[in-house]
């Protein structure tokens, strides 16, 4: 999951400069996705595995 994770970040990377669209908020927009994503894979998914499994 790691590796498709971040094989897809080069590859939203390589897209962006491809289009000349790589400046600041590119990287603000790429950075706060990939932390909204990290905190549901993380911590809300665990959660609710957690939950499935009591039950």
């Amino acid at each position: 999951m790691i590796t498709d994770v971040l094989a897809l970040l080069v590859l939203a990377i390589i897209v962006g400069m491809s289009q000349g669209d790589v400046g600041t908020e590119f990287w603000l927009k790429l950075s706060v996705s990939f932390v909204v994503f990290a905190l549901i894979v993380l911590v809300i998914f665990p959660m609710i595995g957690r939950w499935f499994f009591k039950k």
